[in-house]
């Protein structure tokens, strides 16, 4: 009986909390990053182990991300809008 009454407080709990939410956060190149980071931040921590390469139209800031000493092992992009971490394409 105690373990029923415990399921369901724990289940109401579950329904009840705010919710984390993961849209929040960006996995980019193997880093869970928050999205709206400054674009600066992102590219230091990109460059220590990946080569950047301009991508998309002038209007789009997007760059490609590939790893250092390999020529074409594209890892992904990433995408800032107004110098803000936006979105990526994940390889």
């Amino acid at each position: 009986m105690i373990r029923i009454l415990f399921s369901v407080f724990v289940l109401i709990l579950l329904i009840t909390s705010p919710a984390n939410s993961q849209d929040d956060f960006i996995w980019v190149a193997g880093m869970k990053l928050k999205k709206g980071l400054n674009k600066k931040d992102v590219m230091l921590k990109l460059k220590v182990n990946y080569r950047l390469i301009k991508s998309g139209d002038e209007d789009e800031d997007s760059w490609l991300i590939v790893e250092k000493g390999s020529k074409y092992k594209w890892t992904g992009s990433v995408t800032f809008r107004e110098d803000k971490l936006e979105g990526r394409i994940q390889a």
